[in-house]
């Protein structure tokens, strides 16, 4: 069976260019479940064409890539919980062993067949027609099908590089990267706009000095539009106070809850030998949080979330993968940067953005296909296209396995949800076995000792239960956080 040249390139333009808008209702918390089958399916097809196609040999990514995938799958083996390493934390779904073996298949795809095409450019359609679709949105900051703001922000930062990159061959970009800067200060994404500001600087002060006329004017209508932006000027006027320690924010304190978080998270990795070493899974982070979770951040906008990753994608290697994780990821940026000069326009804003946040589903496609090019001066090797065969059946078959496999997956599935911190906290309101509630709240209470929100959820059921321990429950709170006005009614 032959695919032609034209065939490939036209499957991988349209799934790259369908996946960001790949998307169940805007604002459901489960936006990147679909974008994760995908992209399962994607991998398995992308194996496919692989095992059809006549090359003899084929292109591997770096050998730095390889050292740190290596490293990845040796975490995910000795996992603390093998079943979120392997299947995901819903609803991230970001960091698993089933969309890494994905992405790889996906990688060895685009390296072995469309390694000169610029997906920049793709990206940069994808967040011109991302902009246009937020007007069709109700909200204060918008996000579109990704999910979230900040998500969306970095996309547009992307872009607006890209269009930086075409000034000198059509007005046109000039005028989409006025519209993408636009756009961008709706999302409101401080750290998106910084990470622009990196990624701007530094393209202007290699590539493009000589186009200054086009850039002070983009650079005053970025600042202008920053500036006078009533949501984006007190955003910055936020973290100005929280930068001189004054806490007093109007509507943001995104910068102190990471810090707290910061400070909670790094004690992870430094409570076993095993966890600095090699981590305590990918995607536990969830499960091991609650354990170091401080009281500082029940005083902060965040007292009611259930944290489920850092804030930090670095920090998050780091606590999830290992000391060997970190270096081996930190290492093979740097190789990147120093070897694609094509790339490190777009490679710096994102290492910047990821300082502050996570990788999302799309982020994560993106970056998996900067991070497996290769040394130019590289040899193909004999991959065996059994070891492809594999990797897209065994894809395929997760899949498909749970719409034949009920009764067999019961049991792990139970087990694997109960460990959800979500599940944990509605399961107080729809826990059936009246019996047992007792020690289920206890349990808790034992596993989430300064979650403000799980306490809260407790009183509720025990002053509703009439357990005589509500009064020791509701003591407890008022010493997480004894300002809690608007609670005052709840207790009486």
């Amino acid at each position: 069976m032959k695919i032609t040249k034209e065939s490939i390139y036209l499957i991988f333009i349209f799934v790259f260019l369908l996946f960001p808008f790949i998307a169940i209702p805007w604002g459901f918390d489960g936006f990147e479940y679909p974008k994760f089958l995908v992209t399962t399916l994607f991998g398995s097809l992308c194996g496919f064409i692989l095992l059809i196609s006549n090359k003899e040999k084929m292109k591997v990514p770096s050998k730095e890539f390889l050292i740190y995938f290596s490293l990845f799958i040796i975490s995910v083996i000795f996992s603390n919980n093998f079943l979120y390493s392997f299947f995901g934390d819903y609803p991230r779904l970001n960091q698993n062993l089933i969309l890494y073996l994905s992405l790889f298949l996906v990688a060895l795809f685009y390296i072995n067949f469309l390694e000169k095409t610029n997906i920049f450019q793709l990206i940069f359609y994808s967040s011109v027609i991302l902009g246009a679709s937020i007007f069709f949105e109700n909200h204060e900051r918008v996000y579109s099908t990704l999910g979230q703001p900040n998500f969306l922000g970095i996309i547009f930062v992307l872009g607006i590089i890209y269009s930086f990159e075409k000034f000198k061959d059509s007005k046109f970009y000039l005028l989409a990267s006025l519209f993408l800067i636009f756009v961008l200060v709706k999302t409101a994404s401080i750290t998106s706009i910084f990470a622009l500001i990196f990624g701007i600087s530094y393209y202007f002060w290699n590539e493009g000095r000589k186009y200054y006329k086009y850039f002070l004017p983009v650079l005053a209508t970025l600042i202008l539009v920053i500036f006078f932006h009533p949501l984006t000027s007190t955003k910055i006027h936020d973290a100005y106070n929280l930068f001189l320690q004054n806490k007093e924010t109007k509507i943001s304190d995104s910068l102190l809850v990471r810090i707290y978080i910061w400070e909670d998270s790094i004690k992870i990795p430094f409570a076993s030998l095993k966890n600095f070493l090699i981590g305590i899974g990918p995607e536990n982070f969830s499960l091991f949080y609650e354990t170091y979770r401080g009281n500082k951040i029940n005083f902060t906008s965040e007292w009611a979330s259930l944290i489920d990753k850092p804030h930090n994608y670095f920090l998050e290697i780091f606590i999830e993968q290992g000391i060997f994780g970190v270096f081996s990821f930190l290492y093979l940026l740097y190789v990147i940067i120093k070897r694609n000069e094509e790339d490190r326009k777009y490679l710096i804003p994102i290492i910047i953005f990821l300082f502050f946040n996570w990788t999302f589903l799309y982020l994560q496609l993106i970056l998996f296909l900067i991070i497996t090019k290769r040394d130019k001066n590289q040899n193909e090797i004999n991959l065996p296209k059994i070891s492809i065969v594999t990797l897209s059946v065994f894809l395929a078959i997760i899949n498909f396995l749970p719409l034949f496999t009920y009764e067999e997956l019961d049991t792990n599935i139970d087990y694997y949800k109960t460990k959800n911190p979500e599940v944990k906290l509605n399961g107080l309101n729809f826990y059936y076995n009246q019996e047992d509630l007792p020690n289920y709240i206890q349990n808790i209470k034992e596993n989430y000792p300064n979650n403000l929100k799980m306490w809260f959820e407790i009183y509720k059921v025990e002053k509703a239960n009439n357990y005589p321990c509500s009064f020791s429950t509701k003591e407890k709170i008022k010493y997480m956080r004894n300002d809690l006005i608007e609670w005052n009614e709840v207790f009486k």
